[in-house]
């Protein structure tokens, strides 16, 4: 049997665009984080760990006992929201609170967090004028 020559046709692929929504989520505030658990130095140790993580980039995990302790969750849009609690060499118990979203930056709130002088927040008002 002779081989018979058929000619391919040939085909151009148009330009396809594919227009998917932009999500911009707001991002958290940091006071909005959960709160830690309180860490304590008086209490026998008592402490446990938790993680969980799916397939879109969420999480959350945390941990608590003794003197620190700490939870973070992070949302499929990126945005995290955390907190830790420690004390300090002055058996003083300090909160920390944080927040972070793509594109937005990272915020911070505190219990041991210095509050401007007088003069360093003339010198602040002073320097937003200009």
């Amino acid at each position: 049997i002779d081989p018979i020559a058929v000619a391919t046709p040939v085909l151009k692929a148009a330009a396809v665009v594919v227009s998917s929504p932009v999500i911009v989520a707001e991002a958290p505030e940091p006071l909005d984080a959960p709160n830690p658990p309180m860490p304590s130095l008086n209490a026998p140790y008592v402490g446990g760990q938790f993680h969980a993580q799916d397939e879109m980039g969420q999480y959350a995990f945390g941990h608590h006992g003794g003197s620190n302790t700490r939870v973070e969750t992070r949302d499929y849009l990126g945005r995290v929201t955390g907190s830790f609690s420690y004390i300090n060499p002055d058996n003083d118990v300090h909160v920390r609170k944080y927040a972070a979203a793509p594109g937005m930056g990272f915020k911070v709130a505190g219990s041991d967090i210095p509050v401007d002088t007088p003069e360093v927040a003339s010198v602040k008002a002073a320097h937003a004028e200009t």
